[in-house]
């Protein structure tokens, strides 16, 4: 017998009670984070421009994902995936639809004065919209990464940009980094509609030189946690019963059994749309607000190893007082002096 000492970390004790609303975005990436306890006022944001262009050399600004949600039974999982042809899960749910309808259903509940929809255990897909932002008030904090849901959040943006100015003319960018307006989110509880999502299309400004460069831009192709098909079938192994996995996954590839009978149903991701935009009235033209030149700042790159800003940071006006850095003959970045001040 021994007597081992407990101690605070050990292997398998990251519980993740702070885990954020996109785990399927990687830990280290800065988050704009919308909820009950962050920006619940809402705030203004600039998109920011392209993070890469094209094979037609088009910029690309923002990229559309598909998430799986609701997975899981008394926790339920989020997780990106990159190929529905390849997730396990789609291929159970598929056949799940099939062979047992009822169990499959999608019913509403209530709980807590809240109604929701309840998901089969193995989950759905739905489309995710992500762009890289930074907050109009606090640009020295970098680019942060926004995730919106396709339907009632992205759409809405869309719409506005798909739609005609006052003069029935089309509209431009909001993201032009020579004009970049500002654009204020914020997410309503209990609401059908919960984003509000409202372009200031007459506050151009222009944006610090860094913000308008792709190396300081999270790549989006990059930033997406992959589960693994193992863990994907072991726990759909775990949430149902070996006839029902054996039934729904049979003739799934690197599995033994023959395919099953009668015709998988295909995946049909969701299509963009936008909302409809009603017609603008005809009106006598004004003049187009100059933009306002931004102010010099120190801004962090938007590196996945980097590690994560606070959502709140301090002030721009507060940086002046970061500690010198004797070695580079400067003041400390952000990072070195939070990891500065971590040490005092």
């Amino acid at each position: 017998m021994a007597i081992i000492k407990p101690s605070l970390k050990f292997e398998g004790s990251e519980l993740n009670l702070n885990a954020t609303s996109a785990p399927y975005i990687k830990e280290n990436v800065r988050k704009a984070v919308f909820n009950k306890s962050t920006n619940q006022e809402g705030a203004y944001l600039y998109f920011l421009p392209a993070y890469k262009a094209d094979d037609r050399g088009q910029g690309v600004w923002f990229k559309k994902v598909s998430v799986r949600d609701n997975f899981g039974t008394n926790f339920k999982e989020k997780y990106y995936v990159a190929n529905r042809a390849q997730d396990p899960a789609d291929y159970f749910a598929n056949n799940f639809r099939m062979l047992y309808p009822e169990e499959a259903r999608v019913t509403d509940v209530e709980a807590n004065g809240k109604k929701f929809k309840k998901y089969p255990n193995c989950g759905r897909i739905t489309d995710r919209v992500i762009y890289n932002v930074a907050f109009a008030q606090n640009l020295s904090a970098g680019a942060h990464i926004l995730d919106l849901p396709l339907r009632n959040g992205a759409d809405i943006l869309m719409g506005w940009l798909e739609g005609k100015d006052l003069m029935g003319n089309a509209r431009q960018p909001i993201n032009d980094p020579e004009r970049c307006v500002p654009v204020f989110v914020k997410l309503k509880e209990n609401s059908a509609n919960p984003w509000m999502i409202q372009v200031e299309n007459n506050q151009p400004v222009q944006l610090p030189m860094q913000l308008a460069d792709s190396d300081y831009l999270y790549n989006l192709d990059e930033i997406f946690v992959h589960k693994s098909k193992d863990e994907i079938l072991s726990k759909l192994r775990e949430m149902y019963s070996s006839d029902v996995f054996e039934d729904c996954m049979n003739g799934y590839a690197g599995l033994t059994k023959n395919a099953v009978q009668g015709a998988k149903l295909p995946g049909t991701p969701a299509a963009f749309s936008a909302s409809p935009v009603p017609e603008a009235r005809q009106e006598v033209p004004k003049p187009a607000p100059v933009p306002v030149a931004a102010p010099v700042i120190d801004i962090p790159r938007a590196t996945i190893s980097a590690p994560t800003v606070p959502l709140n940071p301090p002030a721009a006006a507060d940086l002046d007082s970061l500690p010198q850095n004797p070695m580079l003959g400067g003041r400390l970045s952000r990072e070195e002096a939070l990891r500065f001040m971590s040490q005092e």
